[in-house]
């Protein structure tokens, strides 16, 4: 499955680590393996421990009292899920594709923050950056037509795989068209219609293996921001 080899190096929990503060982490971590469809946790399991995404993508979400699914992040190779100082998981995570993932106690990384009062530091950064993700998306979701909405996920993928230093213009969907209809607040059938309306107008290219290529970034921002 595509990954990076530094997949991990950039990630919130190391970010003020040095090597071998980071060896020592590491070697407190366990390897879990998932299958595509698979729960990584349940919503209200006691929250032990958090990842990290070695390879694949992890899907976040929360079930409405309707039964309908609201995804509310994809974590991609590097990025941290799990992540609550509450004592359990307010949401669900399933294994979006088949993913690898790096688990470490919450004890572990307790004692870590004792010992360098730093390493907390970065972890209350990615929960505040992770917060205003959600508010963006919020604000997505209550202002923008369903062609503005795909728009701004394509955008937002490019950002990150931009932080990422990879491609910004080839970008890895492995998920399912469902799943990202339950991200954006749009049914299958429509997510499916603007996908084939970009295709149309040549703003992507035809997918393949789950890569899409984004033809046009600017007229793709141009569409998310409604001009």
């Amino acid at each position: 499955m595509p990954q990076r080899t530094d997949a991990e190096a950039g990630c919130a929990l190391y970010g003020s680590l040095g090597l071998e503060d980071r060896r020592r982490l590491q070697s407190h971590s366990a390897p879990v393996e998932r299958r595509a469809g698979t729960l990584v946790f349940e919503e209200g399991d006691d929250a032990a421990h958090i990842y990290i995404v070695a390879a694949g993508v992890v899907q976040e979400y929360k079930m409405m009292p309707d039964g309908r699914r609201i995804i509310t992040a994809f974590h991609y190779p590097g990025e941290l899920v799990g992540l609550t100082f509450g004592a359990r998981h307010s949401c669900s995570a399933e294994a979006a594709t088949h993913a690898v993932l790096r688990r470490f106690s919450r004890q572990t990384l307790s004692d870590f923050n004792d010992r360098l009062p730093g390493f907390g530091q970065g972890l209350l950064s990615h929960l505040s950056d992770e917060l205003s993700a959600v508010q963006g998306r919020q604000l997505l979701l209550g202002r923008k037509t369903a062609v503005e909405r795909v728009a701004s996920f394509l955008l937002e993928l490019a950002e990150r795989a931009a932080r990422n230093g990879d491609s910004t213009t080839y970008l890895w969907l492995p998920m399912r068209r469902e799943a990202i209809a339950d991200h954006l607040g749009l049914t299958l059938e429509t997510v499916s219609r603007v996908f084939s309306r970009l295709r149309r107008e040549h703003l992507i290219s035809t997918e393949r293996n789950g890569w899409i290529e984004l033809l046009d970034p600017e007229a793709l921002s141009e569409i998310a921001e409604g001009d």
